[in-house]
């Protein structure tokens, strides 16, 4: 019973599958926590515990079963004096309740950082209890109202249930990205380095970004003690080390770092507008960097010192921001900006040739050309003859209709030039990756692309939020949790929204 009470085994109604006995319905059997069963089962009726194995028979535990049955029909034919008094008696809670009340409130904790002894203070025993008075009081049962203090559990055991949720967590996530990434081009890697500002130990965020069904997806990977020095090499070994535990191969996929810190990976611009991770930012970089170079450039009536620090502030910008080729990109896939007007010809036309490029690195242009070849030999070969009963699909229907489709021409830049010189509208309405996924007949291998790359994010921002509110977490009377705790609890907070 104590191992029950203490989370270490669980009680879950389930027979085996060689007994179908009706008594096993108020029968739940007992699991570790590792989900194996132990020779026990535990009455529904009584909460008693009862020795049970497959090779001893269900006599003894039926038997029970029916003496628990006739004892409760004996209780409710027999009125009580507290009935009549119209007097409630404490009900006792099953350990199933219990259990769910538990992971309840280790999601509560991690949902909203919580401390885990906040289920004893009298504040919120006191809002429980209002909320199962009410719940009584409009229930249908009558049964009698249970005490907040015997439902709500122990800090401890909220710590060890935050362990066995955030394991199941990971393990979906896995299952999550395995599926997601089978159709990615390019993924984005985010980390931001942290220190707990009671012990100053430092602790690295590193989180997944990437595109998927016109919506911007991240999650966050693993929050870890991170004790090394903080170089690129183990700042990479690490981000490799987690990839590899949800089965992501580095080499396999083409990852873009994001950091605001470092110097050796791509890093964006910090700017309110740029830190969102629920739609692109990546195409407002430039602009944005475009927008304050050209504030920064002084007036001839400008005060010799907002002159100097406008040429101060244009210093820094050009230290501390690196611009690469996929900012130029992202914004050459925005529409009302795909001209790139303000550069000049020849790092227009580099970019233009940029664009060539990665659709190449990514394998986009050969997948396209395989699908027209594909298409080409369905259609220009001599169609078989059908038979009375072959159904007429809707793609052949419509393949005839189209006639051959011209292949890729030898001029690779065909698409991007249409691109270019076709006028499109981008209204209030539209969402960069709804635009894309609108057009993506008429610019397939670009679509692809924009899908891509609009799943990396700007800068770094998802993970210094981290920041925030692992300072939630390791407040000053929480200083001694254990980094793998704060783990878990940031983990079970990817799914808050689900």
């Amino acid at each position: 019973m104590d191992n029950l009470k203490n989370g270490e085994f669980i009680a879950k109604a389930e027979p085996p599958l060689s007994s179908h006995g009706s008594f096993w319905q108020h029968l739940s059997r007992i699991k570790s926590s590792s989900n194996e069963y132990q020779p026990f089962v535990q009455c529904q009726l009584c909460s008693e515990i009862l020795s049970y194995s497959i090779s001893n028979g269900t006599s003894t535990i039926s038997y029970h079963v029916k003496n628990c049955l006739d004892k409760s029909n004996q209780l409710k034919n027999n009125k009580s004096i507290d009935k009549y008094l119209n007097t409630s008696n404490e009900v006792s809670v099953s350990i199933n309740d219990k259990r769910a009340i538990t992971i309840a409130c280790a999601k509560f904790c991690s949902f909203d950082l919580r401390s885990f002894n906040i289920v004893k203070g009298s504040g919120f025993t006191s809002l429980c209890q209002s909320l199962i008075d009410l719940g009584y009081q409009y229930g249908v049962a009558k049964l009698g109202a249970p005490t907040s203090t015997s439902l709500l559990p122990d800090p401890t055991n909220i710590s060890r249930t935050i362990s066995q949720i955030s394991e199941e967590y990971r393990h979906k996530l896995k299952n999550i990205l395995k599926n997601d990434l089978q159709d990615v081009k390019l993924i984005g890697i985010s980390t931001d380095y942290w220190k707990n500002s009671g012990t100053s130990e430092s602790y690295l965020t590193i989180y997944i970004h990437y595109c998927r069904n016109e919506q911007n997806i991240t999650y966050m990977l693993r929050t870890s003690l991170f004790d090394q020095s903080k170089t690129g090499d183990n700042t990479k070994k690490k981000i490799f080390s987690t990839l590899s535990s949800y089965d992501i191969n580095s080499e396999k996929y083409h990852i873009v770092y994001i950091t605001d810190n470092g110097s050796n990976l791509v890093c964006g611009l910090p700017s309110e507008q740029l830190s969102s991770d629920a739609s692109p930012t990546l195409h407002l970089v430039v602009p944005w960097f475009w927008k304050l170079k050209n504030s920064c450039i002084p007036n001839d009536d400008d005060h010799l010192l907002l002159a100097q620090f406008k040429n101060t502030v244009s210093r820094m910008l050009d230290d501390k921001v690196y611009l690469t080729s996929l900012h130029y990109i992202a914004t050459f896939l925005y529409a009302a900006t795909k001209k790139l007007q303000t550069l000049d010809d020849g790092l227009r036309n580099e970019i233009y040739g940029d664009v060539r490029k990665i659709m190449g690195t990514l394998g986009i242009r050969e997948e396209h050309s395989s699908l027209l070849s594909k298409t080409n030999s369905r259609i220009t070969s001599k169609p078989p003859k059908r038979k009375k009963n072959n159904l007429i699909m809707e793609s052949d229907v419509m393949g005839e209709f189209a006639g051959a489709v011209e292949g890729s021409s030898d001029d690779e830049s065909d698409e991007v030039e249409r691109y270019l010189n076709t006028k499109i509208p981008f209204t209030k309405d539209d969402t960069l990756l709804k635009w894309w996924s609108k057009h993506s007949l008429i610019f397939p291998q670009l679509a692809v692309l924009a899908k891509s790359l609009f799943g990396v994010p700007a800068s770094s921002a998802t993970s210094e939020r981290v920041f925030s509110s692992s300072s939630r977490i390791l407040e000053k009377r929480r200083q001694s949790l254990n980094p793998d705790v704060v783990d878990d609890m940031l983990m079970i907070r990817n799914f808050r929204d689900m």
